[in-house]
């Protein structure tokens, strides 16, 4: 967290971060904190710990999503391949898309050497919110293959639509309390698909502000960067 978090934002009965759980850190904060002010850790291609071939120059992890959760992270920057495959869990999403996640173009895999699928990730986000509920995931998606994609950005509806009670799709800045127990959707470049506030069109950004075609303007709250390797 940041230091003025620490020094204005910090509440409970912890005196310091010394005895903090790493999976609900966020319990002490203080509710009314906007978002914006609190450092998030956080990985780059979340998803990439296994591969098939080339491993070496694609894995960026050690342990899964749901193990990354628990050591504290709270960006999770999930890349896709937007080839469709039946989605098996339907409780998921309205619609029957899921995708296998990955690394450019090698897709990622499980421990077992299955595919790691997107929606497999976003039940670990669901999981771990319903367990810790004092917390959020900020959640950016892209298609590694083609950003543009309009099935894609379909697909991404769908899930939200299902259970939008997860959710955090609203433009501007929220504060903390508006937002615990959900993953805030972000996206990380200025792909056209109308996936902010549904209400007026808007759109909810993450932005590092260094890729290609990433949105820098000051209207978007959000510059992140995820770049912290998971270790065993």
């Amino acid at each position: 967290v940041t230091e003025n978090a620490i020094n204005d934002g910090f509440e409970g009965e912890a005196s310091d971060w010394s005895n903090v759980s790493s999976t609900d850190w966020m319990k002490y904060l203080d509710s009314s904190m906007l978002i914006s002010q609190i450092n998030l850790p956080g990985t780059h291609d979340s998803a990439s710990v296994k591969f098939s071939s080339l491993e070496s120059a694609s894995k960026t992890q050690n342990v899964y999503v749901d193990t990354q959760l628990t050591y504290g992270v709270r960006y999770i920057d999930l890349r896709v391949n937007t080839s469709a495959q039946t989605l098996s869990d339907t409780s998921l999403s309205t619609g029957t898309t899921d995708y296998y996640t990955c690394h450019s173009s090698y897709n990622a895999l499980k421990s077992d050497g299955s595919n790691y699928m997107m929606s497999e990730v976003i039940k670990a986000c669901y999981d771990f919110l319903d367990a810790h509920p004092t917390e959020f995931i900020f959640l950016q998606v892209q298609a590694d293959n083609n950003r543009n994609d309009g099935a894609f950005q379909s697909t991404l509806r769908e899930y939200i639509a299902k259970n939008p009670d997860k959710w955090y799709v609203k433009s501007g800045i929220p504060t903390l309390g508006e937002v615990r127990g959900r993953i805030v959707f972000g996206r990380g470049a200025m792909e056209d698909g109308g996936y902010g506030d549904y209400a007026n069109g808007t759109y909810l950004y993450a932005a590092s502000g260094s890729s290609t075609g990433a949105n820098t303007s000051p209207s978007s709250p959000y510059y992140l960067t995820g770049t912290s390797k998971m270790q065993n």
